[in-house]
């Protein structure tokens, strides 16, 4: 702490020194304010004040002499104090009769008076002759009384001791600063303790955030909207007398020359240049199987339909437990599917329904033109899986693609998806970059 020491020089300077000499050697730092030089007094109160303020504690020791002061010839306007009481004012915050002054905008500090007794006095006295002739000149000159004023209002306060020797002083002085030191530390830690505790408070009662995926777009504002419309808000009751739809799929990436087969998982990202890709599907049970995807640039490309398309010479419907593997156009064996120069989103859509949907077929058919403004960029749909839940793993299905005079097998990794009405829909989709 910064501890400042109020003395009238002339009287207590020995037991100044010694004071502030006992409290560095506990690690505080006292502030002892030497001789006033006399200049503009309202110049030396405020270097005062300052001095008080930037401390934690004030010291006091109070004896008989008055000491110096401000002029009172110039300073007419201003309480007649000397500049000890004016520290033990300013260190209370108060002015005469508790009016703050207009250059002491300060905090209350935490005060130690200690006065001196007629003991301490009389020694002092015999062994300074030149005290006494002070004591003399303050007596006429009305100081003296003004001091006898002043000890007898700080002997009002409960913050106050009496001293007979030097040592004695120092003991007390040190022993009442510890005191202060950890009454302000344990101050600090309830204060501490308390704001780690509302904050702790506040978090527990505040609720987690949830998060909640943005809605998707209208369906008339995204190309194949009419499609998408279709599927995602079409009822279809189960027919108990066909088995319940239940399909399992991936996309599967080629490295070059077919050096890997990876799994593409959704927000995947696929590059126009360096990847080509493969579609595998695992029928569980038999159904009709329509693959399509809207790409991009917005068009939609039909994959797997009643009706044989350029990816594809299989049709549905499909018998249960077939693999297929798109392309098979069973004319090239080094097909594979490919991106244009379109980045955006790509989304591939597997609708797998117990009987024949004519009018999803038709919405295929007239949808292989629909376009995405230019420059307008297509967002992630994000529309997911419709009427289906997951089932328990099983054996995985493989697929075997052939490119060039490679091949590479892979296993169908993604959890069987069962309808829970008379079809599903499965979305997947990856991001499509250019470079």
């Amino acid at each position: 702490m910064k501890i400042f020491i109020s003395a009238v020089t002339k009287e207590f300077g020995g037991c100044r020194n010694a004071i502030a000499n006992a409290l560095k050697k506990i690690h505080h730092d006292p502030v002892v304010q030497p001789d006033f030089v006399q200049h503009p007094q309202f110049s030396t109160l405020e270097k005062l004040s300052e001095l008080v303020r930037d401390c934690d504690c004030l010291v006091a020791i109070v004896g008989d002499m008055y000491g110096a002061g401000p002029d009172r010839d110039v300073n007419r306007n201003v309480p007649q104090r000397s500049y000890t009481q004016w520290e033990y004012y300013f260190s209370a915050a108060e002015g005469i009769n508790g009016k703050k002054l207009v250059f002491n905008s300060m905090r209350r500090l935490p005060r130690l008076v200690y006065f001196a007794s007629d003991q301490f006095l009389n020694a002092a006295n015999l062994s300074n002759p030149e005290l006494c002739k002070l004591r003399s000149k303050e007596c006429e000159n009305g100081n003296y009384v003004e001091q006898q004023r002043f000890k007898q209002e700080l002997k009002r306060r409960k913050d106050r001791d009496e001293f007979d020797s030097v040592d004695q002083l120092v003991t007390k002085v040190v022993i009442d600063v510890v005191r202060i030191a950890r009454v302000r530390l344990l101050l600090k830690v309830t204060v501490l303790a308390f704001l780690l505790s509302a904050v702790a408070l506040f978090a527990w009662l505040r609720p987690l955030p949830v998060y909640t995926p943005p809605p998707p777009p209208a369906f008339s504002e995204l190309p194949g909207g009419d499609i998408l419309k279709l599927i995602y808000t079409s009822k279809m009751p189960i027919d108990a007398g066909k088995p319940v739809p239940e399909l399992q799929c991936d996309i599967f990436v080629a490295e070059e020359t077919l050096q890997a087969l990876n799994t593409a998982r959704n927000a995947d990202t696929l590059l126009t240049r360096s990847d080509s890709f493969f579609i595998g599907v695992n029928s569980l049970s038999a159904g009709y199987l329509y693959i399509f995807t809207i790409g991009s640039s917005g068009s939609v490309e039909t994959f797997l339909t009643t009706t044989p398309t350029s990816n594809s010479a299989v049709t549905s419907p499909i018998q249960a437990n077939k693999t297929v593997i798109l392309p098979n156009s069973n004319t090239e064996s080094n097909s594979a599917l490919y991106l244009d120069n379109t980045a955006g989103f790509e989304h591939y859509y597997f609708v797998f329904c117990q009987s024949q949907w004519s009018e999803l077929e038709h919405l295929l058919e007239s949808s292989q033109t629909n376009k995405w403004p230019a420059g307008k960029s297509i967002p992630p749909f994000q529309f997911f899986d419709r009427g289906s839940r997951r089932t328990s793993p099983m054996k995985p299905a493989s697929i075997r693609v052939s490119f060039g005079d490679k091949s590479a097998t892979r296993e169908i990794e993604s959890q069987p998806i069962r309808a829970t009405n008379g079809f599903l829909v499965i979305e997947r989709w990856f991001k499509h970059e250019t470079r």
